[in-house]
């Protein structure tokens, strides 16, 4: 048995969508820019694409550990990470690391993203200083 993982190769595909959101995932994003790029010492892949109006990416091709890594018990990650960062205008960055990348199986990463409350800073209510009148009395219309 030992003899024939030895002949199989050591790498394999596995997918990666990723989804752009904002409100809590009601809100899709189109057009946020993500990075997936595989940790040190293997830093030798890095991928950049857009989201779609649906607020995800194309299904990414990733290189990832053989199946097999899975059957074998002492195996502790049958699987390759990356890190995923997610960029969009009006927007913070989103990061994600360790994303785990299986053989054969569509992973799907959702990036839910977090308005600035300074973009556009024109246009956010209210705008300067806001007063309070704690004294209820001189207010009241009765």
């Amino acid at each position: 048995m030992e003899l024939r993982n030895q002949n199989r190769s050591q790498t394999s595909v596995g997918y990666l969508i990723v989804e752009a959101t904002a409100a809590e995932g009601a809100l899709p994003i189109e057009g946020a820019v993500v990075s997936v790029t595989a940790p040190p010492p293997s830093e030798s892949i890095s991928i950049s694409v857009e989201t779609d109006r649906s607020g995800r990416t194309e299904r990414l091709s990733l290189p990832t550990r053989a199946g097999y890594y899975s059957m074998t018990p002492d195996e502790k990650y049958p699987y390759s990470t990356y890190t995923v960062h997610v960029y969009a205008t009006g927007y913070y960055p989103f990061v994600a690391t360790n994303v785990p990348i299986f053989a054969g199986v569509t992973s799907l990463q959702s990036a839910p993203l977090i308005a600035l409350a300074a973009y556009d800073s024109e246009n956010v209510y209210p705008n300067g200083n806001t007063s309070f009148n704690e004294d209820v009395s001189a207010s009241d219309p009765s």
